[in-house]
């Protein structure tokens, strides 16, 4: 999975507030997922948070990476953000 500043505000932060127990319940495979975010500071915090929050709870068949780009926007986020995603998750292994 790739998610480039994710609405995690969305439905008043729902997402977020139903993460830890998704997390808990796993997958019956392996996942991925790289996680960008911009520098934009209403972004960039729940971003952060979704980060620190799959560092407690994810589960061991999810290889996750969280990257910000700090120096990006919302609007030009994605061109840099997508090169680093599909170098970092199609690696030779």
């Amino acid at each position: 999975y790739i998610a480039f500043d994710p609405s995690l505000w969305w439905n008043d932060n729902g997402l977020m507030a139903g993460a830890p127990a998704r997390l808990r319940q796993g997958w019956p495979r392996p996942r991925r997922l790289y996680l960008a975010s911009s520098g934009e500071k209403q972004l960039a915090p729940l971003a952060r948070d979704l980060a620190d929050l799959l560092a407690r709870h994810a589960p061991a068949n999810l290889a996750w990476h969280y990257q910000l780009f700090a120096n990006e926007t919302h609007a030009t986020l994605y061109h840099p953000a997508a090169l680093q995603a599909l170098r970092h998750l199609f690696k030779p292994q």
